[in-house]
């Protein structure tokens, strides 16, 4: 019986950074292809601005031509769409880490109950920590927690991937202590 568990456990835990593996490489891939299309989207804006006969502003007193404005508005809205790459690539940090840590909850499903939600009115990701079997021992109330944290992902005051990856790195340390309670326990 033992034999088996460990070998569920060892397969479990090879699943595991399998799948951390190609999570990280996606997030790379990601990051890339991100920085790429920031960078031609500035050499896009630089050259519709000189193509025009403009410097980088578009402050020239002395042109009066009539695509004075249509370059203004071109330059304001690529300002505007390399503002919102940009913040798009935070967004899609913060949703791989969120992504992280579902998958975190689901392979470790038998040694701690990790909870996650988002509510999408108040861009909140809610993530809870309890020990395995707790809720069934507290008859779901008054459930000692392990950890739970609320994230507000666009409040513009807190960080929010600094704190998923800080959530990240306390869930790792629940995980293995749970594990190593189990073995022991086994």
């Amino acid at each position: 019986m033992e034999n088996t568990e460990l070998q569920t456990a060892e397969t479990l835990n090879a699943d595991t950074k399998h799948l951390h593996s190609e999570i990280t490489e996606m997030m790379v891939r990601i990051k890339i292809q991100t920085v790429e299309n920031t960078k031609l989207l500035d050499l896009s804006q630089k050259s519709i601005l000189l193509a025009l006969g403009q410097e980088v502003t578009l402050n020239t007193p002395d042109y009066s031509g009539s695509l004075r404005p249509i370059a203004e508005k071109l330059a304001k809205d690529s300002n505007q769409l390399a503002t919102n790459l940009r913040a798009s690539e935070a967004t899609r940090d913060c949703q791989n880490v969120m992504l992280e840590i579902m998958q975190l909850a689901m392979v470790n499903k038998e040694v701690i109950d990790i909870g996650t939600s988002y509510s999408a009115v108040h861009d909140t990701v809610s993530i809870s920590v309890v020990k395995m079997g707790d809720y069934k021992v507290y008859n779901y109330e008054n459930v000692p927690y392990l950890l739970y944290e609320n994230v507000f992902l666009s409040d513009g005051f807190s960080e929010p991937l600094k704190e998923l990856l800080d959530i990240e790195d306390k869930l790792l340390e629940l995980i293995a202590d749970a594990k190593d309670k189990a073995e022991v326990a086994a």
